[in-house]
């Protein structure tokens, strides 16, 4: 598909946690890098993919502030850095063959998806800490 084709050479994806964009990442299974615009849907989208390890959430309040910009470039650096970031999001792909993009329906199913591999993780770690 003509959208893919930036996404071919490229291992980390910037944006605002919309569902385009998160759904794109999946499918070529890349690391993402979240800065929600608004605390509705982009917000709770970009905290699934950090919790399931897929990426990261950065709150960046003005470009101009240069505390900020020196965390989102220490996020950029630890997703590219960090291969556990890939690992992941190339096996979370992998769930998402022949998942086509039908409108939000297919973005809804593979967060519903995700939300599940979310808590099933969380569930792992607690049996864990509880030995």
């Amino acid at each position: 598909m003509v959208l893919d084709r930036p996404f071919a050479d490229s291992f980390l994806v910037i944006n605002h946690g919309g569902h385009g964009g998160i759904w794109r990442a999946y499918i070529n299974g890349l690391v993402q890098l979240n800065l929600p615009l608004n605390c509705d849907d982009q917000l709770e989208n970009s905290l699934m993919v950090q919790d399931a390890g897929l990426g990261k959430v950065q709150v960046i309040p003005r470009l101009t502030d240069k505390a900020a910009m020196e965390s989102f470039m220490s996020s950029v650096n630890e997703l590219c850095r960090n291969p556990i970031y890939e690992k992941k999001a190339k096996a979370f792909a992998a769930t998402c063959t022949g998942l086509e993009h039908n409108g939000n329906s297919a973005v809804l199913l593979i967060l519903n998806k995700l939300y599940l591999r979310m808590l099933s993780l969380r569930q792992q770690q607690e049996q864990h800490e509880s030995v």
